[in-house]
């Protein structure tokens, strides 16, 4: 299974290769970059009047594309997440700023007392510039966007409403994130607030939410749009969070394009083996909304133009432990997470550049569900993923939909070394030749 795999996936890069006779983009000159040395001058609060904007300036509207565009406008969104680098020493150097049209840098925290945006790792933030390098990776593609992302799931907590709550506490949270943007050379910020109504799963804890979260959206465009910043979101792919935290059409007006987490949809807290990101609906399902299709036809049918939707696609693993190693099928018991991985390093999820290589070794063996996805198994350990195969197909049915965009999380879980194939980071590299193979049809 692992030699085909891997002839697979070659022989889709040559034959891509071929037929368009973009060698330059297939077999690009490696996965690093020059370090750039942009070390800031200040020192103490994260910015302070008069403090001199950084020297990356944003070069076109929000939204326009030219017209050499492959992708004709639409968005392959990347996430960069800073406290990988502590794992692995991945850093904003390590990209390849050609695989993405966007980069959300994650996470900005939320100030529990101010209500102001601050980084959550200051000292590889700001102290180590990686700020800095993400944002010069514009220098290598001047189309490129970055954005800082606020929130994530750990920062979700009360606070985000109580900041939505009070009109003062909106105005002075945009008064201060706009400077804080251009200080660093952002093109926009990502709000990732898990969840309105529903703080890190807890639905119904403030039925407020819903319509303060449009004022805060709505306040944030309205300076953004002064200042040529983009305004996205990233939001739940699960039915009950969406229709009991959103205003779904005033949401889509205040913001450029929408972010559908479409992964960890299930995962060992159901003590059954289940994929995170299963693509569409299979016969017997317990919810038929848990896939990628059905969330995203749900986000475009409560209001949202298709081309505002990016939809995601995980580079990781969920991991489970089987309670019986003989039983390792869709719906087999489990009793916990999956063991840490060494690239990883978290109980219940590993990275594909630690699938690919197992599989590569022969020690785990690989089945699929045309439905659901692909998973693995050793022994009493199982995980579920996306391979090359499965991100095209995506892909491609995003494509032929009409859906705008991917949302790739993240960058450190792809192959970034190369250490399986032929080249390096071939998850989001399948996903952009495959959008862009699409879109030459349309």
């Amino acid at each position: 299974m692992a030699n085909s795999f891997r002839s697979t996936l070659i022989f889709m890069i040559l034959q891509y290769s071929f037929v368009t006779g973009q060698w330059e983009d297939v077999f690009y000159g490696g996965s690093s970059y020059p370090g750039y040395q942009l070390k800031n001058t200040y020192s103490g609060a994260y910015y302070t009047p008069g403090m001199v904007s950084h020297s990356f300036r944003r070069r076109s509207l929000p939204e326009t594309y030219s017209s050499n565009d492959r992708l004709k406008g639409r968005r392959i969104v990347c996430l960069y997440n800073n406290v990988n680098y502590y794992k692995i020493g991945f850093t904003p150097m390590m990209i390849d700023p050609n695989l993405c049209t966007h980069i959300n840098y994650e996470f900005a925290m939320l100030d529990p007392k101010t209500y102001e945006l601050m980084p959550s790792e200051p000292a590889i933030d700001l102290q180590e510039n990686f700020y800095d390098e993400a944002v010069a990776l514009k220098e290598k593609n001047p189309n490129l966007k970055v954005l800082l992302s606020l929130g994530g799931w750990a920062d979700s907590s009360k606070k985000y409403s109580e900041l939505v709550e009070l009109q003062e506490r909106i105005d002075n949270f945009v008064n201060k994130v706009v400077p804080f943007l251009k200080a660093h050379g952002f093109d926009g910020l990502d709000v990732a607030w898990e969840y309105p109504n529903c703080w890190q799963g807890a639905l119904g804890v403030s039925t407020k939410d819903k319509d303060n979260y449009v004022t805060f959206l709505q306040a944030l465009r309205k300076q953004f749009d002064i200042e040529g910043f983009i305004l996205s979101v990233s939001v739940t792919a699960i039915e009950r969070e969406i229709k009991g935290g959103y205003n779904v059409p005033a949401v889509s007006d205040a913001v450029h394009h929408i972010n559908v987490m479409t992964y960890d949809m299930h995962g060992p807290w159901e003590a059954k083996t289940g994929h995170h990101t299963q693509f569409e609906t299979k016969a017997g399902d317990e919810d038929p909304s848990l896939n990628t299709k059905a969330a995203m036809e749900l986000w475009a049918n409560e209001g949202v133009p298709k081309m505002k939707l990016n939809m995601g696609i995980a580079t990781y693993a969920k991991t489970f432990t089987l309670a019986n190693a003989a039983n390792h099928e869709y719906g087999a018991p489990t009793v916990g997470k999956g063991k840490k991985g060494y690239i990883s390093q978290n109980e219940g999820t590993l990275c594909y550049n630690e699938i690919c290589q197992y599989l590569n070794a022969g020690n785990w063996t690989e089945g699929e569900d045309k439905q659901r996805g692909f998973y693995a198994y050793s022994g009493d350990q199982w995980a579920c993923y996306d391979p090359p195969l499965m991100v095209v197909r995506k892909v491609k049915w995003l494509a032929e939909n009409g859906y705008g965009g991917i949302l790739i999380k993240d960058l450190s879980c792809d192959d970034y070394e190369g250490l399986c194939f032929s080249m390096p980071f071939p998850l989001i590299s399948m996903m952009k030749m495959e959008f862009e193979s699409k879109l030459r049809k349309y």
